[in-house]
Parts: structure tokens; C-alpha cells; sequence
């Protein structure tokens, strides 16, 4: 007679611990009222731009009317230009050409200075004909031959000095003009430092506005993000892996130079929803 063999059935459940389910069950709630809310999926409808400051522009447009008002021969540009046409010289260059050329051509050609060349050779004439007579040698070989000598010397001596007072007038004249040249240059670029200037506080506006939009997307980015901290907190909590600890944010002060550029006041923007 055969025997009939028992048969032994085990079975078994595997779940959380009584004490975490309840959290577990609250953070899936969260989770879903959070995802059927749309939190963390919601994208930041604002400008990231920041506009120029009414400074900037003004100064903009200050910078551009002073460019048209100098551009295709008026204002400065037509001097410029006058210069060009003249062969690299201004009027006060051109004057001291003319008087080099002059001198070039001979000292002969200075009637004023001919009549003072004439009026002291004429004291030079007298006193070596009073000298001659007091001795008695008026009209004698050595009376002419004294008196051509002292003429000569007088005279070369005259010219020496009337050419070199010429040469340093006329050398004066030139770097007058050459520092007129320069002169016009640096008209325009105190023309525009008044815009520069205005351009400098708009950009300390600008990055007063960019620091501000910075701290709308740091709000904005927060309150999608920190819902879903929270609930990974509160998970880690339940599972035993929790990862504790605080963050620092610091506050925007001014920056280093309040007088920035607006040209490359960028934004640093946070990304949005960041790994937690």
C-alpha cells in the first residue's frame, strides 16, 4: 500500500518597514500632486535682455551726431580735408613754406630788413670816416681800404644773424602747425568724451539691471526646484539615505567698477533644475 506524501507550502512578503511607509506614501503623493501641478516643468517666460540705460543711448546718439557732423568735408573732417588738398600742410605751415622759400631765395628780398641793413652800415661808414679824419687820413688808401673792410664784416655779419632769426621763426611757424594737426584731432575727441562719460553710468545702470533680472531667475528657479528637493529629502529620509546639510546664498553687491562697459555685461544665468 503506498503512502501519500505531505506537501509544505511557504510564502512570504517583502515590504518597507512599517515606520517608513508612511512617508514613502506622503512623498508619492507630493510627487504626483507636484507633477500634476507642472512644478519644475515650467519655463521662465521673461526677457533675458537687458536694454541699454537712457545714458547709453543718449550717449549713442551724441557719439553719432557728433560723426555726422564732422563726416563728408564739414566741421573737422573739411579742415582734415583742407590739409590734404594742400599737401599735408595748414595755412600756418604753408605761411612758414612760403617764408623758407623766401629766405631760400636770398635776404635781399626783406625790404625791411634792407632798410636796417642800410641805416647800420651807414653808422659804420661815419664812424670809420671820423676816425680816418681825426687822424688825417681821410680819403687815403688806408681811409678806403679800412672802410671796406668794416662794411664787409658789418654787413656779413647782419646777414649771419638776420638768417638765423629767420631760420627760427620759420622753424617755430612749421611745429605751430604741426601741433595744429594734432590739435584738431584731440578737438574730436573731447567732442566725444562727454558721451563716453554718460555711456560709463549706463553701463552702471545696465549692470544693476542685469544683477537684478539675475536674482528674478535665482526666485524662479528656486520655486521650481525646491518642491522636488524637498520631496528627495523626505524619500532619503524614508530609505535611510539621507543626505543632510544647508546652503549659503550671497547676497549681489555693486560691481568692482561701477563704471562698466555696457559691451559685454552679460548674464549669468542659473540653470534650471539642477540635479538634487
Amino acid at each position: 500500500m503506498g503512502g501519500g506524501g505531505n506537501t509544505t507550502t511557504q510564502s512570504s512578503t517583502s515590504e518597507p518597514w512599517s515606520a517608513q511607509q508612511p512617508a514613502l506614501q506622503k512623498g508619492l503623493a507630493g510627487a504626483q500632486n507636484l507633477y500634476d501641478a507642472g512644478i519644475g516643468s515650467q519655463v521662465y517666460q521673461g526677457s533675458t535682455v537687458i536694454p541699454f540705460a537712457n545714458q547709453t543711448t543718449q550717449g549713442f546718439n551724441a557719439i553719432e551726431g557728433n560723426a555726422a557732423a564732422n563726416m563728408n568735408g564739414q566741421g573737422l573732417s573739411g579742415q582734415y580735408q583742407g590739409i590734404i588738398d594742400s599737401g599735408g600742410y595748414n595755412s600756418a605751415q604753408q605761411g612758414a613754406m612760403s617764408q623758407m622759400q623766401q629766405a631760400a631765395g636770398g635776404y635781399q628780398n626783406d625790404p625791411t630788413y634792407q632798410a636796417y641793413r642800410q641805416n647800420t652800415l651807414g653808422d659804420v661808414s661815419n664812424s670809420v670816416n671820423e676816425a680816418m679824419s681825426g687822424a688825417g687820413r681821410y680819403g687815403s688808401a688806408a681811409h678806403t681800404g679800412a672802410l671796406t673792410d668794416q662794411l664787409s664784416a658789418a654787413g656779413s655779419q647782419m646777414d649771419m644773424q638776420q638768417l638765423s632769426r629767420q631760420d627760427a621763426a620759420n622753424q617755430n611757424l612749421f611745429n605751430m602747425g604741426q601741433a595744429g594737426q594734432g590739435n584738431l584731432a584731440t578737438a574730436y575727441a573731447g567732442m566725444g568724451q562727454p558721451a563716453q562719460d554718460l555711456m560709463q553710468v549706463g553701463g552702471a545702470y545696465e549692470d544693476l539691471a542685469t544683477r537684478t533680472k539675475n536674482d528674478e531667475l535665482r526666485i524662479f528657479d528656486e520655486a521650481q526646484n525646491k518642491p522636488w528637493e524637498n520631496l528627495g529629502r523626505l524619500n532619503a529620509v524614508a530609505t535611510g539615505a539621507g543626505n543632510y546639510g544647508s546652503s549659503t546664498t550671497t547676497a549681489q553687491g555693486p560691481s568692482a567698477n561701477p563704471f562698466m562697459q555696457a559691451a559685454g555685461a552679460g548674464l549669468s544665468l542659473a540653470g534650471l533644475f539642477g540635479g538634487f
